[in-house]
């Protein structure tokens, strides 16, 4: 009879029974004949700011964008989370909300804070998952904008520290977000204007690999580096809708909004757990672009038989 490694099954990784993605409230039952989870988890991403408003002749910065949420991937023993027939109550973390567009020779809103995405074992005490939402971007000024910080995660009372912080957006430049592992799924930062005024584009959504090469993902690979192009000062960016590795990862984040002399354009908008893009910011008198809305929180489960 074959023992596999060291004495254990060689069939004891099980067969896939289901995998089930989780997009709100609710819960999950453990069903029979299940003997382990894969859970991922993220909260919901921060909100990005929005951009300024000027005078011709000051300079100032975009609207900086939310972080992602914290996330969490671990491997469940059924027996260690109260065994089949055991509900899992799920939260689902809300997005961080827009930062609001501003008001003549005034700094654009801030982004929200993203709401905590959470699952706990019904009847059990304490918490297995809890995934902190992204911060907000602050919103465009006459200095460089504060990105929305880095998060934490919890699973069993452990922390995991999650390294994804906001980009920011310093004076007449735009900041690019760049994905370069799960753990980055910031936004962009929204363009500045300089102290002379020219339009300029949002900060983008960035793949970075070795050479020419970029990650490639499941749903989008590519020979680009850029998956989502920063805002003009008349089009907004697209809202993000991909994974960036699958359904066991978080979204992708929202780019940068432009900025412009006659007007501005939001932030994209991010996806499951991702930060929103900043706002660009324009000349007084004109509208500012608002910040794009963080990703909502989202759970995957596969149940392993």
């Amino acid at each position: 009879m074959n023992q596999g490694i060291f004495g254990f099954p060689a069939a004891l990784g099980g067969a896939v029974l289901n995998t089930k993605e989780i997009d709100a409230s609710g819960t999950y039952l453990i069903a029979p004949g299940t003997k382990r989870l894969v859970i991922f988890a993220v909260g919901a991403g921060g909100g990005g700011g929005a951009g300024g408003k000027r005078a011709s002749g000051t300079a100032q910065s975009g609207g900086a964008s939310g972080s992602g949420g914290s996330q969490v991937y671990q491997d469940f023993n059924v027996e260690d989370l109260g065994g089949t027939n055991t509900t899992l109550s799920i939260v689902i973390g809300a997005g961080g909300v827009a930062g609001a567009t501003a008001g003549d020779t005034a700094a654009g809103g801030a982004g929200g804070t993203g709401g905590t995405t959470s699952i706990t074992p019904t009847g059990k005490p304490g918490i297995l998952m809890d995934c902190i939402g992204g911060a907000g971007g602050a919103g465009g000024t006459t200095t460089a904008t504060t990105a929305g910080a880095a998060r934490t995660g919890h699973s069993y009372g452990a922390s995991l520290t999650h390294v994804g912080g906001g980009a920011s957006s310093a004076v007449g430049v735009a900041g690019n977000a760049i994905i370069t592992s799960i753990n980055n799924h910031s936004g962009a930062g929204g363009a500045g204007l300089a102290a002379t005024p020219v339009a300029i584009a949002g900060g983008s959504i960035l793949i970075v690999g070795t050479g020419t090469a970029s990650i490639a993902t499941p749903e989008f690979s590519r020979t680009s580096n850029t998956v989502y192009s920063g805002g003009t000062s008349t089009v907004a960016p697209v809202d993000s809708y991909l994974h960036i590795l699958g359904k066991m990862s978080p979204g992708i984040a929202g780019a940068g909004g432009g900025s412009g002399t006659t007007g501005a354009t939001k932030g994209g908008n991010g996806y499951r757990g991702s930060g929103g893009g900043g706002g660009g910011s324009t000349l007084n008198t004109f509208a500012s672009g608002s910040g794009g809305t963080g990703g909502n929180g989202y759970v995957c489960i596969t149940a392993i038989g």
